[in-house]
């Protein structure tokens, strides 16, 4: 992973935060904090992935 510029990294690690944070309080919604961190996992991954993917492309521009 070092090889990717730090604000790519930047973009992943915070999409990742940001879904789970958003899985987090989506389960407390639900009252199953399980769902909600398995909801966070996948939703952090997706998000973190798109951001870096953008980012990446923006750098290679």
């Amino acid at each position: 992973m070092s090889r990717f510029s730090s604000q790519v990294r930047i973009r992943l690690w915070s999409g990742v935060l940001i879904g789970i944070t958003i899985g987090v309080l989506l389960g407390k919604l639900m009252e199953s904090t399980i769902y909600g961190v398995i909801i966070g996992a996948v939703l952090g991954i997706v998000l973190g992935a798109k951001w870096a993917k953008a980012q990446l492309i923006k750098e290679n521009e």
